[in-house]
């Protein structure tokens, strides 16, 4: 992918989340109508694999969209913070409430970003939300 391309995307990705989503709406039937360029076509990619990339799909639903993590995902979760009513709703103890640290939510976007397809079961047992582990 060309720097200008990889500009692009960054400056997509910095955009509100709704504005994001309104941009993603208008490219989708545009972008699903172009020609995959043929094997031949394709410039190999420098970093590219002998094993295929599993890529997880975008799900939109009229209120949600479920999506793979990204960078950014970190610094909102860390603004999220924890608080005492999302640790009593996932069962922990509210009496003792420890801030969230940044070094967890590396940990939870380690975890919710593997791509071995052990993200979910490991953002169960060890959740920064709840501050317990299950």
């Amino acid at each position: 992918m060309s720097n200008r391309a990889l500009a692009l995307l960054d400056q997509v990705q910095a955009l509100p989340p709704d504005e994001r989503g309104q941009l993603y709406e208008m490219l989708a039937p545009r972008l699903a109508s172009l020609r995959p360029l043929a094997s031949a076509e394709a410039a190999p990619l420098p970093h590219a694999s002998p094993e295929p990339a599993r890529r997880a799909p975008v799900l939109k639903g009229q209120r949600a969209t479920l999506r793979p993590p990204r960078e950014g995902d970190k610094r909102d979760r860390l603004a999220c913070g924890r608080s005492p009513e999302l640790v009593r709703m996932y069962g922990g103890d509210c009496r003792s409430v420890a801030p969230l640290t940044s070094e967890e939510v590396e940990r939870w976007h380690e975890q919710v970003s593997d791509s071995s397809g052990r993200g979910s079961s490991a953002r169960a047992r060890s959740s920064p939300a709840s501050g317990t582990a299950t």
